[in-house]
């Protein structure tokens, strides 16, 4: 046989484990930006660093409170909704996985 099949469920359960856990890095690493942005009441574009576009992004409250969150679309409240999910999910995984105990252990 070419290639040994089976896969072992504490394999399987330590790769998830460890990849939600690069995802959640990746996702504040990643997204930080993208969060800071609802400071400036809206998304910053790279290629106009002292300007800001579009619409907020993720926080209207870390904003100057002249966006609120009824003025937000319905995809940008979709946007949020998942984001919070997302961090939500990924408390669980790390509670109900040891991640305490891990990182203490590093």
């Amino acid at each position: 046989m070419l290639w040994d099949l089976r896969y072992s469920f504490e394999t399987f359960k330590a790769e998830y484990v460890m990849m939600c856990h690069v995802l959640f890095v990746y996702y504040n690493a990643m997204g930080a930006v993208y969060v800071q942005s609802g400071k400036a009441d809206g998304k910053i574009d790279p290629a106009q660093p002292d300007a800001v576009v579009g619409p907020v992004g993720m926080a209207p409250e870390l904003g100057s409170g002249a966006v609120k969150v009824s003025d937000l679309t319905p995809e940008d409240m979709r946007k949020r909704m998942w984001w919070a999910k997302f961090y939500a999910n990924a408390r669980d995984v790390f509670a109900r996985n040891g991640g305490k105990a891990a990182l203490e252990a590093l």
